[in-house]
């Protein structure tokens, strides 16, 4: 296949103290437009590579290769070589890796301006940058503003998604989900080794698989309480008083200590009375003590099922016994 070419030039560099230049064009520019460009190559009638009198390169393919070499210095480069430059397109950045390479001075800038077909200012108007602090850590920094990170579940437009977030807020660092328009509310999860252990729900209730370790104090709002899903309840109604119900709140059965059979004892209501039973509630359970308070002076109880009562009786003062057959026997008089 033949050859044609417009302009076929050669040239010899031969001594290594001189900076040849290969093509040179000298503007002086008194007045143009902001748009005047030094290089257009067009292919068609479309540019394919041009560079504005500003300095600035615009090419319309990918880069590809060992990439494309600007002389610009700052944050315009884009370098095969990445000494005293910002950013290094290649296919061998170090050790055979390929993509793209910043230097540890540099930063991953995005502009607060829509990019477009002019030119923006990209450093002037930065407002998310992604920085090296240091080996093998990533930082997102911008002075003393508050940073945040967005993972979405799903994204329809600004007003219409769901998503999780980690952010800094007030000087608080939050971690949680958001939703808006028609998202729906999400549980976050905590996990370790690949398996949940600790679920916060949409409304805010704590679900954990494992066991709860708490080393400082585990404080309850004053109108809220400890329960166990369809079993009993645990709260404090006033200071000093601590109220054990069933689920409904309504009742309360026993108290059991130690275990749940007749081999320990537990404390049952049973309605105004509190009994010492075994704790399967199978028979009465023996109840010492050092000595028994009985009220000074009732009227005589009825009698009781079972039972004997001892009490001191209002009328004479003495201390009396009624049996279950209703049997009052003076135990002691009150001289």
């Amino acid at each position: 296949m033949s050859t044609m070419n417009i302009f076929d030039m050669t040239d010899t560099w031969n001594n290594g103290a001189t900076n040849f230049t290969a093509i040179k064009m000298a503007v002086t520019d008194t007045a143009s437009a902001s748009g005047s460009l030094l290089v257009d190559l067009q292919v068609g009638g479309s540019s394919q590579f041009n560079g504005t009198k500003a300095g600035r390169w615009r090419i319309s393919a990918e880069l590809s290769g060992t990439g494309f070499e600007a002389y610009s210095t700052g944050a315009k480069s884009v370098s095969t070589d990445v000494s005293g430059r910002a950013i290094q397109i290649g296919s061998n950045l170090g050790g055979g890796i390929g993509g793209i390479g910043v230097a540890a001075n540099y930063s991953i800038i995005w502009s607060s301006v829509t990019g477009g077909a002019a030119d923006i200012n990209i450093a002037g108007n930065g407002d998310l940058f992604l920085t090296r602090d240091a080996a093998d850590t990533l930082a997102q920094r911008n002075g003393v503003n508050a940073q945040a990170l967005r993972l979405y579940n799903t994204f329809t437009d600004a007003s219409n998604y769901e998503r999780g977030k980690i952010e800094w807020a007030s000087n608080v660092l939050r971690i949680g989900t958001e939703k808006a328009g028609t998202g729906t509310a999400r549980a976050l999860e905590l996990q370790t080794d690949g398996a949940t252990r600790l679920t916060i729900g949409t409304t805010g209730g704590l679900t954990t698989s494992s066991n709860i370790f708490v080393s400082g104090d585990v404080r309850v709002d004053a109108a809220k309480y400890f329960y166990w899903t369809g079993r009993s309840l645990i709260s404090s109604p006033a200071d000093s008083q601590v109220l054990l119900q069933n689920q409904a709140g309504t009742d309360f059965n026993r108290l059991q200590f130690g275990g749940m059979t007749s081999s320990f004892p537990s404390l049952k209501r049973n309605s105004t009375a509190l009994e010492t039973k075994l704790a399967d509630d199978s028979a009465y359970a023996p109840h010492a003590m050092q000595y028994l308070d009985v009220t000074d002076g009732v009227t005589a109880p009825a009698a009781a099922t079972g039972r004997a009562r001892i009490y001191v009786d209002t009328a004479d003062g003495d201390l009396k016994v009624i049996f279950a057959d209703g049997t009052i026997k003076t135990i002691v008089t009150d001289t």
